[in-house]
């Protein structure tokens, strides 16, 4: 899957390659991931954690 700048998308194409290929499916929840182009233990990076209901 290729990844946008804006983490929105991003996560939208994610959960949508997840349910086409029977990863996923509804009524599961879903822990998304992410991590800024730094590595983590720097200050300028930005982190997401998100739970979504499929």
């Amino acid at each position: 899957m290729e990844f946008t700048e804006d983490s929105e998308t991003s996560f939208s194409n994610a959960l949508t390659v997840l349910k086409e290929q029977g990863l996923v499916k509804a009524g599961e929840e879903v822990a998304l991931v992410q991590s800024g182009r730094q590595p983590i233990w720097r200050l300028q990076s930005t982190h997401k954690i998100q739970v979504r209901k499929i």
